[in-house]
Order: structure tokens, then C-alpha cells, then sequence
């Protein structure tokens, strides 16, 4: 546990904060109990967040996935790297489910393998439509050394987390990861927490996806004590 303080407040959006430190080139991030679009509050939301993505950063890490992070920060935060992060979001799709369903021409729940990647860039004012890799060349938004570095990454975490995710009965069914640059090399960054995936029951099948359930407060709730207690009920040994 790190013994930083939160100095000045760099951001905050709906569901959380980013804050300076007395070291310039660590910062840390806030998980809030807001939830996002839904008007309400999902009780223990920021620390439920807060230690998903700290034990799966860990998690990584101990698979040599280079992360942002470095401690947990207190109950609802996490102490990180500051990052120069790329203005990309990368969504990888294991299972089809929804637009994915539809715009592939399949049936919901198929298994994609290789799963499907998309690009989006990270802009409220561009339209939600994904980029072709060529594409982030063509925006300088990485280099050719760079786009080969965050495909790898990319595939080696996913791979990782959906193992993870298995061995407590869960499917990832699509995720989204960002990056950011840390000393001249690609890192992962930003959040791994219940906002960054979707994910359905191995058994069941049920649903729970965050995005879905974001305006009705009384889904949120149930998915997040759904999920908190299957990830942070066993903790795990990562491999060195």
C-alpha cells in the first residue's frame, strides 16, 4: 500500500479522478461510486474497481505484461505511472454479442477465433466508427514499430485475462484496454476494472454486461456483487 497523497486534481469524468503527487511522474487514479450514465450511486463501486484492476494489473505483471501500476493507493485508488497515453481505445471481441453479432452476420454468443480487434479513437466528438490499422499509421498515432508492439500486447493480455476470468467460471466475452508511452516502450494503462469488460457466466451463459445495464441502477448493483464476489473472493499466484 503506498503512502502517497493526492496533490492537484489533473481530471475527473463520471466514474473517476486523476490526481499529481509529490512525485512528478506518478499520479493517482480515483475509482468514484457514481454510476456514469445511470443517475445514482452503486455503493462500494470505487473500491470494487480500485482492487479489480490493482490484483489484475498484478495479475499481468507477473506474466511480464508491462502496466502503469505500482500500489494500491488507499481504499478507492491506485498509484500509476504517468503515462504520455495514446488517444485510443482497443476493443477486442471474444464473443459475439450485439452490433458485433449483427454487423459479423452471426449468432449471439458464437466464439471468435481469432477474436476480433477494433480501433476507436478516443474523441466524443468522432463518430464511433472503427479504424483500420492503416488508419493509426495515416493519424500519427503510432508507428509501424509501435502498432506491431500494441497488437502483441494486446493479444498476450486478452489471452491472459480470459484464462484468469475461466478459472472462476466467467467468459470474457469483449474487452477494452488502453495504452499509454513509458520511457520510449508501450505500456498498458488506464483501468482494469468491472467498466473495462464484458462478461457472461461459462455455465449459464447469463449476461452481464455493464454497458447494457448502465441506465438501470438495480442491474449495476446486482452485476457488481455478482462479479466482485467471483474475482475477489480467490486470490492467485501469478508466475514469475
Amino acid at each position: 500500500m503506498s503512502n502517497a497523497k493526492k496533490k492537484r486534481k489533473l481530471f475527473e469524468g463520471k466514474t473517476k479522478a486523476l490526481f499529481e503527487t509529490d512525485n512528478p511522474e506518478q499520479l493517482i487514479l480515483a475509482f468514484k461510486d457514481e454510476a456514469g450514465e445511470a443517475a445514482g450511486v452503486v455503493e462500494h463501486k470505487g473500491e470494487i474497481n480500485s482492487q479489480i484492476s490493482a490484483l489484475l494489473f498484478r495479475y499481468l505483471e507477473g506474466y511480464h505484461v508491462a502496466t502503469h501500476f505500482l500500489a494500491e493507493a488507499g481504499r478507492d485508488a491506485i498509484l500509476v505511472r504517468q503515462l504520455n497515453m495514446i488517444a485510443l481505445a482497443v476493443v477486442t471481441h471474444c464473443v459475439a454479442s450485439g452490433a458485433t453479432a449483427r454487423r459479423l452476420g452471426v449468432k449471439e454468443g458464437t466464439v471468435l477465433q481469432p477474436p476480433v480487434v477494433e480501433y476507436f479513437l478516443k474523441d466524443e466528438s468522432a463518430k464511433k466508427t472503427p479504424l483500420d490499422r492503416k488508419d493509426l499509421l495515416s493519424l500519427g498515432l503510432l508507428s509501424s514499430e509501435e502498432l506491431q508492439q500494441l497488437v502483441r500486447l494486446t493479444a498476450k493480455a486478452v489471452a491472459l485475462l480470459s484464462s484468469y476470468f475461466e478459472r472462476r467460471g466467467l467468459v470474457l466475452a469483449a474487452c477494452r484496454l488502453e495504452f499509454g508511452r513509458y520511457k520510449n516502450r508501450l505500456v498498458l494503462g488506464d483501468e482494469l476494472s468491472l467498466a473495462s469488460f464484458h462478461l457472461r457466466d461459462r455455465t449459464t451463459g447469463e449476461n452481464y454486461d455493464l454497458l447494457e445495464a448502465r441506465q438501470e441502477m438495480a442491474a449495476l448493483r446486482r452485476i457488481y456483487g455478482i462479479l466482485s464476489q467471483r474475482i475477489l473472493t480467490r486470490r492467485e499466484r501469478t508466475a514469475v
